[in-house]
């Protein structure tokens, strides 16, 4: 069984995640594709609302897929595979594998890091007054956020 938090994170979470995805019951919201190396989450909101709670002990659909990309698994960004996840050692009928799956905090480490220094460097510029003379140039940062004026 699933444990909660960070130490039950580390232990078994692709070996939990391999007994959903290879669950008929669970066919309707996450299955394999064709081949075995990738699964997919057709119904995101039923996934969320039926299978987290039951087998995760939680609904929050962003959670999990952070706790995807921390154990390494890979979103396909286009093509015909695009929106499954893989990684190279989670396949159809080899649950032994999943074991060889690592987990990786510095994963979300680095993302959240991009996403603060991001953030500090946009009202950085936006408090300059830089941002409203940007968006005047036409740089498509759109109306929204020029101040109104009485034309």
């Amino acid at each position: 069984q699933e444990q909660n938090g960070p130490e039950g994170d580390k232990v078994d979470f692709p070996g939990f995640l391999h007994r959903i995805v290879s669950d008929p019951e669970t066919d309707h919201c996450i299955h394999w594709l064709y081949g075995g190396t990738h699964f997919f989450i057709s119904d995101k909101k039923k996934f969320a609302k039926e299978i987290l709670p039951v087998h995760y002990n939680h609904t929050k659909f962003p959670s999990f897929i952070r706790r995807l990309k921390r154990w390494g698994f890979i979103r396909v960004p286009s093509g015909p595979l695009m929106g499954a996840y893989y990684n190279p050692n989670f396949k159809k009928g080899e649950a032994n594998r999943a074991s060889l799956v690592k987990y990786n905090p510095q994963v979300m480490l680095a993302h959240e890091a991009i996403r603060i220094n991001n953030s500090r460097a946009f009202s950085a510029f936006a408090g300059s007054g830089c941002l409203m003379h940007f968006a005047a140039l036409g740089h498509g940062l759109g109306p929204s956020i020029m101040p109104e004026t009485d034309s």
